[in-house]
């Protein structure tokens, strides 16, 4: 019987889902695949079952063998290699005045083939781009343009979950459901978890998914707005997906989509109330994706005055709602981090101090 897994690759969120004949890997394996930019390597995520994986409607590649120990060690040499390429195509990028925007760098364990993702407005003439890696990289080289949706395929937008959302969001949902390793366990703990319904305590939450995303605009902090799209048919849409997760023994569901890229507390709270599902929100900025969903003020206003927003949050509610965040959700890119990055990473310990000094 061939089984079909999640698996996920270091670096800037990918994921892809692979078949596996005899044995199937278990959650935390780390497997040698094949993918399209050669032999890769990643870890398993998520065992999905029979029923969920046979409505895929995304390529499934194939498993070679369990990572051995010359495999890990080539992985790391692998990384440096396209942090080094990253690094360098970035730079004949801007030397040669190119509008485009490098997005991910991902080289085959084997080293046979790199391939380049980028996004720009229209056509890019990369050919001399091309010659340069090549020159550098001594192996076949592949550019590829993508849209504004498959870069957030490829960064993972809200984090590093590189699912199709919406549209097969509620199959990776069910995958993670289908391996007790991919809950969360929330430990017992004082205090208490602050859910869009307000506070628990932290043994209700249960079995838990926890990096989820119910909802994701990918315009851009300059042009997000809840007028892009209907509250209502976002919540006809989810509503079936959560309830099938709590009907598989989900308790708690952590919604990690942050400010600027789409976060809704009303829909969530909305959710919350049919489903039952103890749902967290959050608050922060995500700097990832070459900082493509941080705001304008972000970059004017100081780290203190950044965390007295994402504390005014926790205090107050977010918006005028009253819906508090449960935790605090930010993201950077690859170092060498940009300024606003370098800003966002002492935001967040600010900010989780003075929580913590909270009466």
């Amino acid at each position: 019987m061939t089984h079909v897994v999640r698996v996920e690759f270091a670096g800037p969120a990918r994921t892809q889902y692979c078949a596996a004949a005899g044995a199937t890997p278990a959650v935390g394996d780390v497997v040698v695949v094949e993918t399209e930019w050669g032999v890769g390597i990643g870890e398993v995520s998520a065992v999905l079952p029979s029923a969920v994986s046979d409505q895929l409607k995304v390529p499934v590649w194939t498993i070679i063998r369990k990572a051995t120990p010359t495999d890990l060690s080539r992985r790391a040499t692998m990384l440096q290699r396209e942090r080094d390429a990253r690094r360098f195509c970035r730079e004949r990028i801007l030397a040669r005045g190119l509008p485009m925007k490098l997005t991910e760098v991902r080289i085959g364990l084997d080293s046979s083939k790199a391939m380049f993702f980028f996004t720009a407005d229209g056509r890019v003439d990369f050919r001399e781009l091309v010659k340069d890696l090549v020159q550098h990289l001594h192996t076949r080289v592949e550019l590829r343009q993508i849209g504004v949706r498959d870069e957030a395929k490829v960064l993972g937008s809200a984090g590093a979950c590189g699912r199709e959302f919406l549209r097969i969001g509620g199959a990776g949902c069910l995958g993670a459901l289908g391996a007790k390793a991919a809950f969360a366990r929330v430990p017992a703990a004082d205090g208490r978890i602050v859910t869009v319904l307000g506070p628990i305590v932290p043994s209700a939450m249960g079995s838990t998914l926890s990096h989820e995303h119910v909802l994701v605009d990918f315009a851009g902090a300059d042009k997000v707005s809840r007028d892009r799209y209907s509250i209502d048919d976002a919540y006809e849409v989810a509503l079936p997906h959560l309830r099938r997760a709590k009907d598989r023994g989900c308790r708690g569901f952590v919604e990690c989509t942050p400010a600027y890229l789409g976060r809704d507390p009303r829909l969530l709270e909305r959710l919350a109330r049919a489903t039952g599902l103890h749902i967290l929100t959050n608050t922060g900025y995500y700097g990832a994706a070459n900082d493509r969903y941080v705001p304008r003020h972000a970059y004017e206003e100081s780290a203190s005055r950044l965390a007295e927003r994402w504390t005014r949050e926790w205090l107050d509610g977010i918006e005028g709602t009253g819906i508090r965040p449960g935790f605090i959700k930010t993201g950077v890119d690859a170092a060498p981090l940009s300024v606003i990055d370098r800003k966002l990473v002492p935001v967040s310990s600010i900010s989780r101090h003075r929580w913590v000094a909270l009466p």
